[in-house]
């Protein structure tokens, strides 16, 4: 889980700085892999920034963003991402200042993108692409 502190203006002009709570399971992970097809989600990304494909890149990182947000329970045991009475706790985060500023971040600086990936995937699945890949988890060649 990758806990991201964000500064933002709200629509109050409040300036504001929260802490937001990101996380992929092997299972959602599994689930984006079959939706890209067969030639696996790292080698998927890399097209993708070496052809330079700004908007899939875009779109890449705002489905990341929506993906990978929730809340964490109180007790550790669940990452909520759905909830009863709110719905879809992603189409709240996305109507935020703070998705603004996390967007922008992650579309205008590649290292910010990179740790951004590697922390909202499991730790031990970063590891495995590295090892298979023989690079630090936190670097741009595992995206």
């Amino acid at each position: 889980m990758f806990v991201k502190k964000i500064k933002f203006e709200d629509f109050n002009g409040v300036e504001r700085e929260q802490s937001f709570y990101f996380h992929l399971m092997e299972s959602e992970l599994l689930e984006l892999q079959a939706s890209i097809g067969g030639e696996g989600f790292t080698e998927y990304v890399k097209r993708i920034i070496n052809t330079n494909d700004t908007p899939k890149l875009a779109e890449l990182f705002k489905k990341l963003i929506l993906m990978s947000y929730g809340e964490k329970s109180d007790d550790g045991m669940t990452f909520v991402k759905n909830d009863p009475i709110r719905g879809k706790l992603s189409d709240w985060f996305a109507q935020t200042q703070a998705y603004s500023e996390l967007y922008t971040s992650l579309i205008s600086d590649e290292k910010e993108a990179v740790e951004f990936f590697n922390r909202v995937i499991p730790a031990r699945l970063a590891e495995k692409v590295a090892a298979e890949q023989g690079t630090n988890p936190i670097t741009p060649t595992v995206v």
